[in-house]
C-alpha cells in the first residue's frame, strides 16, 4: 500500500514539478480547498461527524473558487509557500529545531513573497517546479525510506527529506522543472499578458 501511495504522491509532484504554470490555477484551486477544508474543520471541530466534514468542504469550495479567481493572491502565496518549504528543508539540513527552526522559515517566508512580487510569472514557474520537485521527493521517500528519511521539522507538520540524496534529488528535480516549464511558455512568461 506504501508503495502505491508513493507513486501517486510521485507522479502528482512530477505534474506539478514539470506543467505546474500550465495548471497554476488548478493548483491554487486545490490549495485553496485544502486551506478552507481546514479552516471549515477546525470551526466545527467540536461538532465532529458529517457536519464538520460538509462545512469542512464547502468553506473548501469558497476557498477554491476564491484562489482560482485571484490568481495574483496565489502567486504571492506560491513564493510564500516556497520559501517556507526551502526553510524548513534547511533547517532539515541544519538539524535545527525550535527558534532556529522558525527564524529560517520566517527569513524564506520573506524572501519568497518578495521574490513573488518582483518575478510574478517566473516565481509561478519557481515554486511549482521546485513545490512538484518535493512533492516528489516525498513520493520517493514513502517508496524508499531507508534512501529518503523523512522527519519532521519543529512544530510543523511538514515531512522533508534529512538524507543528502533526496536534497540533491530535490534541486535537480527543482532546476529541470524550471527548464522544462520555462522552455515550454517561454513567449506567454516574457509577455506582459496575464496569466491564462
Amino acid at each position: 500500500m506504501n508503495i502505491l501511495i508513493g507513486l501517486i504522491v510521485l507522479v502528482l509532484g512530477a505534474v506539478v514539478c514539470f506543467s505546474g504554470y500550465r495548471i497554476f490555477r488548478v493548483v491554487l484551486m486545490l490549495v485553496g480547498f485544502l486551506i478552507g477544508f481546514g479552516a471549515g474543520m477546525a470551526i466545527m471541530a467540536n461538532s465532529g461527524g458529517i457536519g464538520q466534514v460538509l462545512v469542512g468542504v464547502v468553506v473548501g469550495l469558497i476557498g477554491a473558487g476564491v484562489f482560482y479567481a485571484l490568481y495574483f493572491v496565489g502567486v504571492f502565496l506560491a513564493g510564500v509557500a516556497l520559501g517556507a518549504v526551502v526553510g524548513l528543508t534547511i533547517a532539515s539540513i541544519l538539524g535545527a529545531s525550535g527558534g532556529l527552526a522558525t527564524i529560517l522559515v520566517l527569513i524564506g517566508v520573506i524572501g519568497g513573497a518578495i521574490l513573488a512580487i518582483v518575478l510574478n510569472k517566473l516565481m509561478i514557474v519557481i515554486s511549482t517546479a521546485f513545490g512538484g520537485a518535493n512533492t516528489m521527493v516525498q513520493g520517493l521517500a514513502i517508496i524508499l525510506p531507508g534512501v529518503f528519511a523523512a522527519s519532521n521539522v519543529g512544530a510543523a507538520a511538514t515531512a522533508l527529506s534529512t538524507s543528502f540524496i533526496g536534497f540533491i534529488v530535490w534541486i535537480v528535480l527543482g532546476v529541470a522543472g524550471v527548464a522544462v516549464q520555462y522552455r515550454n511558455n517561454k513567449a506567454e512568461i516574457e509577455s506582459n499578458k496575464p496569466i491564462k
